[in-house]
């Protein structure tokens, strides 16, 4: 737009102009970090992924697991990664316990009434 037209509407156009542009490129990232289909793992894609696999069995494709990741309110998730496994355990008996009752076969182990905080 030219100078003589922002100049004849005044500055409120310059804003509504700047408004606009604004919104629409908040919408395009938007629209650009859904279109992302990463193939590392954060808490809350790590939270999404292991939820899935204890619930129905099936393991998501990273395409998915973006799908159901939320961008605006992304949450923490309720897996620790990259803590000492004496912190996640608890206690040997909670994983004496957990380990009983865990199929042999699986990569994983549920700890139930683990501490929810890791000490510094």
């Amino acid at each position: 737009l030219s100078a003589t037209v922002l100049g004849h509407y005044g500055p409120w156009v310059t804003w509504a102009l700047f408004v606009f542009l604004t919104a629409v490129h908040v919408v395009a990232n938007y629209w650009g970090m859904q279109a992302l289909a990463l193939r590392t793992l954060n808490r809350q894609r790590a939270t999404i992924l292991c939820r899935e696999h204890l619930l129905t069995g099936t393991i998501l494709s990273p395409k998915e697991v973006a799908l159901k990741e939320s961008l605006i309110w992304p949450g923490e998730g309720g897996i620790r990664l990259g803590v000492p496994f004496s912190s996640a355990v608890g206690s040997l008996e909670a994983f004496e316990s957990a380990r009983s009752t865990s199929d042999p076969d699986d990569c994983y182990l549920v700890l139930p009434g683990a501490p929810a905080s890791v000490p510094s």
